[in-house]
């Protein structure tokens, strides 16, 4: 990763609310999906499929 790419990546971290993140972590636990990738960049992304 080069340094100019570690800024965004920071700020997009100290951004995230972390209680939210984690019962949604949660609920993904429990499912028997192979990859959650979709998933999770749904949810990234807003739409939290």
């Amino acid at each position: 990763m080069t340094p100019a790419a570690v800024g965004p990546i920071k700020t997009m971290i100290r951004s995230l609310h972390t209680p939210v993140l984690a019962e949604y972590v949660d609920h993904l636990c429990l499912s028997t999906d192979h990859s959650l990738r979709e998933t999770m960049v749904s949810w990234c992304n807003g739409t939290r499929a």
